[in-house]
């Protein structure tokens, strides 16, 4: 299986890579920027005590936040180097971690490129954010005798599928893993499952739980209700949508506007490039609209797509009431706890289950409501635009929540600091 993983791999290197990166030079971007942006950092490394940590995107970068942040707190001289395999993952952290020492491209799981850059940074750690599990990457790391951390480590019921169908693959890996630290009981169980050793497996739930979450001043939200011309009207925010809702968030506003006419509504879209696509949308339906990116001065459309990177936040913070994207299509849901944290009223759909866990205690708290379809989404929307009281009480509980769940971040890093004392005092050697 292993073999057969590294023949796909070099296939899909030389017939697909390859080609990309000539392209990319030839018009001075992608995959040849890329490979660019990485030999300028790793020719100007310094070296020194160092830390390789690997976030694949936004969701990965966001779960690592708050460890790098604890690390840096509790072990300042440490040097931090931050793999990613998105843009727009790269740039959220480069925007967020001023405590990362160097941020690069993951090399696709390339034994000969990780090799170099093992050989350059000299980790004397990996640690691996959710499910970020790639088996040269861990195999290189471990006949380098270079202990391997899975922090925040999740493992959702879509990835189960593929991991149970490369399972001879990951039981021959996953026990080269040092520590893992589970977000859930249910995530223990299937890493187990997969070929994890039980001893080396432990619950110490998500760190996402535990983000510095933004927050605004009074002059603050002074100015974003004045660029966007808020007053008194009720404002719906829909955060990472994904295609096919829009046109659910579409239907059910159109309903509520013939009820209440003066709502507007915000749309977060996961993948930016889309705007476009939804813009046209929105102007088949007769909306005035505006992107986010495009907005210099006062706009007081009917809806604004957000197709910028890490303002959501804000707009969360503006609403009135928040819908979660990713969970009226089956893709599993996105991030509930922000709106949470905001103390928002949280509408969800059915499809939820990569945050299974948490919406459910969401859900039991009434932090969170439920709906299956657009007519419920719109009967839902109308109904806690219409009583603040209840609204209020949502939010208050989804905040209490928020603040409950925390520990994560230091279970983790403790975890991480306490084996790299043992491993590297019975070597010689300083952690």
């Amino acid at each position: 299986m292993y073999f057969l993983y590294n023949a796909c791999l070099f296939f899909l290197w030389q017939v697909i890579y390859r080609p990309l990166r000539i392209y990319g030079k030839l018009k001075g971007n992608g995959v040849y920027l890329r490979e660019k942006h990485n030999k300028k950092i790793l020719d100007s490394w310094i070296g020194g005590d160092t830390i390789w940590i690997h976030a694949a995107s936004i969701g990965e970068v966001i779960a690592a936040i708050p460890i790098i942040k604890e690390i840096k707190r509790q072990h300042p001289n440490k040097k931090i180097f931050l793999s990613l395999l998105t843009e727009n993952g790269f740039h959220m952290a480069q925007k967020k971690l001023s405590e990362v020492d160097g941020f690069f491209y993951f090399p696709f799981d390339y034994p000969a490129k990780l090799k170099e850059i093992f050989d350059i940074i000299q980790p004397n750690s990996v640690i691996l954010i959710e499910t970020e599990l790639w088996p040269n990457f861990i195999s290189i790391a471990h006949k380098r005798s270079i202990p391997i951390f899975l922090m925040n480590g999740r493992i959702s019921e879509n990835s189960m599928k593929y991991y149970k169908f490369c399972r001879r693959l990951f039981s021959k890996i996953l026990p080269y893993i040092s520590i893992f630290s589970m977000q859930t009981q249910v995530d223990q169980e299937r890493i187990i499952k997969l070929g994890a050793l039980p001893k080396q497996v432990t619950v110490t739930g998500n760190t996402k739980r535990e983000q510095e979450w933004k927050s605004m001043t009074e002059k603050e939200w002074h100015h974003w209700c004045h660029l966007f011309s808020i007053k008194e009207e009720p404002i719906i925010v829909a955060g990472s949508t994904h295609q096919g809702e829009e046109e659910i968030l579409l239907d059910a506003y159109g309903k509520i506007l013939k009820n209440i006419p003066t709502a507007r509504l915000f749309i977060g879209i996961r993948d930016i490039n889309r705007r476009e696509e939804i813009r046209k949308l929105v102007k088949q339906r007769g909306y005035s609209v505006a992107l986010r990116s495009e907005i210099k001065d006062i706009c007081d459309t009917q809806i604004i797509i957000v197709d910028t990177i890490g303002e959501l936040g804000y707009f969360y913070g503006l609403a009135t009431v928040v819908v979660v994207g990713g969970s009226f299509v089956p893709i599993g849901g996105h991030n509930i706890l922000e709106p949470a944290a905001w103390g928002k009223a949280i509408i969800v759909g059915p499809h939820m289950e990569n945050f299974k866990e948490i919406y459910q205690s969401l859900l039991t708290k009434r932090a969170c409501i439920t709906a299956t379809n657009e007519k419920e989404l719109t009967d839902i929307l109308l109904d806690l635009i219409r009583h603040e009281e209840k609204r209020n009480a949502m939010g208050e509980q989804a905040k209490k929540m928020v603040k409950l769940n925390s520990g994560a971040t230091q279970k983790n890093v403790e975890l991480w600091a306490n084996y790299l004392t043992e491993f590297y005092s019975t070597q010689g050697e300083k952690p």
